[in-house]
């Protein structure tokens, strides 16, 4: 299905079907005020009578936008969109639920995601832990996609750690430049991620970029323990817990992950990896960060130690957003990376804490903060020189 709207003062009609061939490309741009927009296709036993449509896309001014509309369906497997101005417009958006703006989704509420032309229809299963797809979801992605322009890259096998609801697995996949076959692993430790991968709603394909053969499996098991197993992979991907725990930032450490992000165990032992070359020749590493993550000890350790292992770290997508922050330094029950221990504080009005790409947070005595956070996504791959020592923002990839 496709729909076109027109800026205007015109209420948004009701839903309606629209029969057109399957959808190969979501873009849209001004062009005499009117915009394009193409939807994948499910099987036709995907039906639901109401879900928001929440669509990204890269702008005509090369920004990210994100178009939302309340009242969307999915009849026979078809994405069917109110035929009018998106409810919601939210330009360089910095979360997945403006609520600031009138919308806000819930794990378990479903929901039409997009971006490009990779989408899936997700609402989280009973029982799942997992988290939802967020912001970071669309950045991993953006990030995919700088690094897949990219002169010279080709991948055949991807794997996608901590999948979830394995929207960012399916994006590289679909997408991924190379020849021949390309095969896909989408694992999580949670069984209910790989439930929901094995539906209909998720809406796995058999062709990718260039018609490209894909083959898509889904597993239940620990991501960093298939790695050790097999060591053939040329792209990793994955969004892993980030905000380190206290006792990585006051000790050279790891914690395992606790929640959706902190505890920065998979990230670490991802960087470790990579850095022991137990990857394909040539592959790359394409994990987010925040720019909390530099406060553990060991993660710093790793990126500034990558130049001795042959490994170039650049950055490939960075942003800056306020929210993170709140969970990690507010809301973990009067226990925060950036505020002094009560016995530090003594004597002192407030405390200045500077932290990546130029992010900064004040911490005052009595623990109110306001503070900004940065994203970035960064990748890594093998240098061709060896020479310097100054780590370049990114990809990580092997040599």
């Amino acid at each position: 299905q496709s729909v076109r709207w027109v800026e205007s003062s015109d209420p948004v009609p009701d839903v309606a079907a629209v029969e057109i061939p399957r959808f190969v490309l979501l873009g849209w741009g001004n062009v005499g005020g009117d915009t394009r927009i193409d939807f994948e296709r499910f099987q036709d036993a995907v039906h639901e009578k109401s879900l928001p449509i929440i669509l990204f896309g890269i702008s005509a001014e090369d920004q990210l936008e994100q178009l939302i509309w309340h009242s969307g369906a999915i009849e026979n497997g078809c994405v069917m969109c109110p035929d009018g101005r998106p409810d919601i417009r939210n330009t360089d958006p910095v979360s997945m639920s403006p609520a600031y703006l009138g919308f806000a989704i819930e794990p378990d509420e479903m929901r039409y995601l997009q971006f490009r032309d990779v989408g899936i229809v997700f609402a989280r299963p009973s029982g799942g832990r997992f988290m939802q797809p967020s912001i970071d979801t669309i950045l991993m992605c953006v990030g995919l996609d700088i690094l897949f322009a990219s002169a010279g890259v080709g991948f055949s096998r991807v794997v996608d750690v901590g999948a979830g609801s394995g929207f960012i697995g399916k994006f590289a996949a679909l997408r991924a430049p190379g020849e021949g076959l390309l095969e896909a692993t989408l694992v999580d430790i949670d069984p209910a991620a790989e439930r929901y991968m094995r539906t209909a709603y998720f809406g796995s394909r058999s062709s990718g970029a260039g018609g490209r053969a894909v083959e898509l499996s889904y597993r239940t098991e620990d991501g960093a323990q298939l790695l050790e197993r097999e060591p053939s992979f040329d792209l990793v991907v994955s969004n892993p817990p980030y905000i380190p725990a206290e006792e990585e930032v006051r000790e050279d450490c790891a914690a395992q992950p606790s929640g959706f992000w902190e505890g920065c165990g998979l990230l670490v032992r991802l960087l470790e990896l990579m850095f022991q070359g137990r990857f394909a020749r040539g592959a790359h590493l394409v994990v987010m960060v925040t720019s909390l993550t530099l406060k553990s000890r060991r993660v710093r350790a790793l990126l500034e130690d990558a130049p001795r292992h042959k490994v170039r770290v650049r950055q490939l997508v960075q942003r800056e957003i306020a929210w993170k922050a709140y969970y990690a330094v507010v809301a973990a029950a009067g226990r925060t990376l950036l505020r002094p221990r009560r016995r530090e504080r003594r004597g002192a009005a407030s405390a200045t804490a500077n932290i990546l790409w130029g992010a900064h947070a004040q911490v005052r005595a009595l623990g109110a903060v306001t503070a900004t956070d940065s994203w970035a996504i960064i990748g890594m791959s093998p240098m061709c020189s060896t020479s310097g020592r100054r780590l370049e923002g990114g990809a990580v990839r092997q040599a």
